[in-house]
């Protein structure tokens, strides 16, 4: 399995999730998958088949080689309904906690979204 960075005829990026899987035909063959990547976070999107197949696949991959975190960020809903800007100050919340999770793994993770505020990482150590 791979993750592939990809760039359309109008110039625009994409990821694709890529894994050899074997046909009823018994012949390998590669299944590809674009992926949805959350535009605030970066997080892979596993609210859609292919993040939820690559969260599932990299849990199989790495089980006892790894750790999976769940995360549930705390008062989400508290940020967008009493700070003056709102939805925007809670996007921004979201935004620096997922900068946080990403600094802190030091590229050795993945992060995924799995709901509004939650969270998961799958941390290769």
């Amino acid at each position: 399995m791979r993750l592939r960075k990809y760039k359309n005829e109008a110039g625009d990026e994409f990821m694709m999730y890529e894994k050899a899987v074997t046909n009823s035909q018994n012949k390998v063959v590669i299944q590809s998958r674009e992926m949805s990547i959350d535009p605030l976070t970066g997080a892979f999107d596993a609210n859609y088949p292919a993040g939820k197949l690559l969260l599932e696949d990299l849990i199989k991959e790495n089980q006892g080689k790894g750790t999976f975190a769940f995360i549930d960020v705390n008062n989400l809903g508290y940020v967008n309904n009493n700070f003056v800007k709102g939805r925007e100050a809670g996007d921004a919340y979201l935004a620096s906690i997922a900068k946080a999770i990403t600094d802190a793994t030091g590229g050795k993770a993945q992060l995924f979204k799995l709901g509004g505020d939650e969270y998961g990482v799958i941390i290769h150590e």
